[in-house]
């Protein structure tokens, strides 16, 4: 039987100008950059903000309590996922824009999609957000693109990402055993599809596919 996927959703009104005034007049130039951050990535572990934000002037824990505090105003929260590696588990805290945050990004009141959260989203897309990460660490010049799209003969291929670097196009599909082989077969035989046919691209041959899994079985 099929268990249905938890997710929690956030039914706020709109706070009054007078608490996003006060609460907008206490946020750093850093926490405006987390806002954008959040807005672009949807999902950032803890220790993926410290990295990007706040090391190495601050500590991560300081930079956890800093983001409480945050979440304390109605700006961000989190989804706590329990993940690890070689057989060590952890709990961990995925952030995300909470109301008050798409307010201060856009300027507008969210829909329920943008304020639905799980566990299994939150996994994914910091995965995704991990590569983008170690990309800005390498210090190049490089442009992500997050919502490209391409039309095959088999359907509508939508990578996690998209690098360009000095003209070299590479798609990211980030992989972590969650999805079903035979949709992941389905999906490959797409990007099969779009090598033979250059011209959906756009440009003089399809991108490169780097495929990230956690999972040395799949990823062969």
């Amino acid at each position: 039987r099929k268990q249905k996927r938890r997710r929690t959703a956030m039914k706020q009104r709109r706070p009054d100008y007078a608490t996003m005034a006060q609460v907008m007049a206490g946020l750093s130039q850093r926490d405006h950059q987390l806002i954008r951050r959040l807005r672009q990535r949807r999902y950032l572990r803890t220790d993926q903000v410290h990295r990007l934000l706040f090391a190495p002037t601050m500590t991560m824990r300081r930079c956890a309590g800093h983001l409480y505090d945050l979440a304390c105003k109605g700006v961000i929260a989190s989804v706590q996922v329990w993940d690890g590696e070689n057989g060590k588990s952890k709990k961990w805290a995925y952030w995300h824009l909470a109301l008050l945050g798409w307010l201060i990004a856009t300027g507008e009141m969210p829909d329920q999609v943008r304020l639905a959260h799980s566990s299994r989203y939150a996994r994914h897309y910091g995965a995704v957000a991990e590569v983008w990460l170690r990309l800005l660490a390498e210090e190049r010049q490089f442009q992500w693109i997050d919502d490209q799209k391409y039309q095959t003969s088999t359907g509508m291929l939508q990578p996690d990402g998209v690098t360009v670097h000095e003209g070299f196009y590479a798609a990211i599909e980030v992989d972590l055993g969650s999805e079903r082989g035979k949709n992941l077969a389905e999906k490959l035989d797409k990007y099969a599809d779009l090598y033979g046919n250059p011209a959906e691209v756009g440009q003089d041959s399809a991108p490169a596919l780097l495929l990230v899994s956690g999972d040395e079985a799949r990823a062969t």
